[in-house]
């Protein structure tokens, strides 16, 4: 199954900043998962692979810490200010 949040929730709130939402979603939703995919939709320099997918730790400190990593890489690989 796979878990796409509405956009309303994520953006147009100057409160509470996009990638707060993010990580504070996918770390939400890693709780109930076993597995991840990540793509990279506007990489903002060559990265490859511009995918990563596979098993979540099961530990949740392990979960949480592999979550946050990954979230990080979709912040670094693409962010850019036409698109967030």
């Amino acid at each position: 199954m796979l878990y796409l949040p509405e956009l309303y929730y994520l953006q147009d709130h100057p409160q509470f900043p996009f990638w707060q939402a993010v990580r504070l979603t996918a770390a939400t939703v890693a709780r109930w998962c076993t597995h991840f995919e990540a793509k990279l939709i506007a990489p903002n320099r060559k990265i490859e692979p511009a995918e990563q997918r596979g098993r979540l730790p099961t530990k949740p400190k392990e979960r949480a810490d592999f979550v946050s990593a990954l979230v990080d890489w979709l912040i670094d690989c693409s962010l850019t200010d036409e698109l967030f």
